[in-house]
């Protein structure tokens, strides 16, 4: 009889053991082209890490959209749309990386591209207009082994099923610092050597969701403390950052005193009419009491339907 109590455990269960979740040798593959280097060298010498059963569920989840999609391509564009899934191959020198790309497009001499994201990702792409880098870095490994000229990036919502189409160039210079990365991970593994760390954050993309997010950053706590001093050139790469930073913390004191103003301004012509919440324009307005009986005014602007 069936335990509906077991049931979505059960399910993840049979998902996490199906043989394309199963730990594997490291592989020279596209896909892993917009990967982190010192992670690549961590699963070539420390071996791959199995994905959690709730990541399995995701990507499971998430190549039965590709299906759907290439579906849909094949039907709508049969004499355009072709090679969905083939496997293609690039040699150069000991080096054999392998692939599958989702389509190519003959009337726009693309790669077709497919990328299913969560509202943050997708909101992201729309907001930036371009692929993130490291989709736009496997890709353009795919045109690039089949000789096209662009990319046909797809990022489809899984929230809300939106869609949005972004074209970009192949990019040859591009191509060969992934090739050279590749060739890096060779070396690397022969002399026991793994990449120095490429970015510093650990609560950012892409360190977040690395399983070797703890082993990699072991030690940056003290690595960072015994960090010396310098007084750098103006003409140093670090200071248009510095100037924009302290622009923008100039400019958000400025705002953060008009805001206080203004909704002193609003608090005050509303209590004074016994109002403490209102609707006006495209916004409404609520007052509450903080602890020393300060009123604290929210303002927000009405969802649209």
């Amino acid at each position: 009889m069936l335990d509906i109590n077991l049931l979505e455990f059960n399910i993840k269960d049979y998902i996490s053991k199906l043989p394309e979740f199963q730990v594997r040798d490291f592989s020279y593959r596209m896909s892993k082209s917009g990967d982190c280097p010192r992670l690549m060298d961590y699963q070539i010498q420390a071996g791959e890490i199995a994905p959690e059963p709730s990541q399995a569920f995701r990507m499971y989840f998430g190549s039965h959209i590709h299906e759907m999609w290439r579906k849909i391509f094949e039907d709508m564009l049969p004499n355009d749309f072709s090679g969905a899934e083939r496997e293609i191959e690039y040699h150069d020198g000991d080096i054999t990386l392998t692939g599958h790309p989702d389509g190519e497009i003959n009337s726009i001499d693309a790669v077709y591209e497919l990328k299913s994201v969560s509202d943050n990702s997708f909101n992201m792409v729309v907001t930036n207009g371009t692929a993130m880098p490291m989709h736009y870095e496997q890709a353009n490994m795919y045109a690039h082994t089949l000789r096209r000229k662009n990319i046909l990036f797809h990022y489809f919502n899984k929230n809300n099923s939106e869609s949005i189409f972004l074209l970009a160039p192949m990019s040859e210079e591009l191509a060969k610092s992934t090739i050279d990365k590749f060739k890096k991970r060779k070396v690397n593994a022969e002399a026991k050597v793994i990449e120095d760390r490429p970015y510093t954050d650990p609560t950012s993309t892409p360190c977040w969701f690395c399983k070797f997010k703890d082993e990699c950053y072991k030690g940056f706590v003290w690595d960072v403390k015994t960090m010396g001093t310098a007084k750098l050139d103006d003409s140093d790469e670090v200071m248009p950052h510095t100037q924009i930073a302290w622009d923008m913390r100039s400019t958000r004191l400025d705002a953060e005193k008009q805001e206080s103003a203004a909704k002193a301004a609003i608090a005050h012509a509303l209590i004074k009419r016994g109002i403490k919440a209102a609707s006006i324009g495209e916004f409404t307005i609520d007052i509450k009491l903080g602890s020393k009986n300060n009123p604290i005014t929210t303002v927000k602007e009405k969802k649209k339907k």
